[in-house]
């Protein structure tokens, strides 16, 4: 297996390998992961995900614990992941506080503590408790106010 995976890195990347590896991802944290060399099991620490790991803004790729990924040496002692064979989770965070991120099967869109999955529950329960002035008073509260909630649960499968 791991002649066949260095060998279609080899067709995507060309035959200069000296200077990149194909390992398994041992663990990561932040902005940075462990990884062991496939071909002689070597730990690498400290690998990069991202340019900069001093902050959290940009994207980062998380990739899955047991996955292959291909990582290339920057100098000495840096290096960084250039592929990923599995990914556990996309985060994108800018400089004004936004942030999306594809985790567990779920997508959060945020604007600071502010998300639209928080924004979608707020609008069904208002739907939810949604009266109108009538001749002989107030309405008393949707009839349909389960279908509104079956409509939440099916929001929170595809938002967090």
């Amino acid at each position: 297996m791991k002649d066949n995976i260095r060998k279609y890195i080899r067709q995507i990347v060309g035959d200069d390998l000296q200077n990149t590896e194909v390992c398994r991802v041992v663990s990561v944290d932040g902005a940075i992961c462990t990884v062991e060399t496939v071909a002689d099991e070597i730990e690498y620490t400290g690998v990069r995900l991202k340019a900069n790991t001093q902050d959290d803004k940009g994207i980062i790729i998380k990739p899955k614990i047991g996955s292959y990924v291909l990582v290339t040496q920057i100098d000495e002692a840096n290096y960084f992941v250039s592929f990923f064979s599995e990914i556990d989770a996309i985060t994108f965070k800018d400089t004004q506080g936004f942030e999306i991120t594809v985790e567990n099967g779920k997508l959060s869109v945020k604007n600071g503590s502010y998300g639209i999955k928080q924004a979608f529950d707020e609008l069904i329960d208002a739907i939810g408790k949604l009266t109108v002035t009538t001749g002989t008073g107030p309405s008393g509260t949707p009839i349909n106010r389960a279908e509104f909630n079956a409509v939440k649960q099916n929001i929170s499968k595809l938002l967090s």
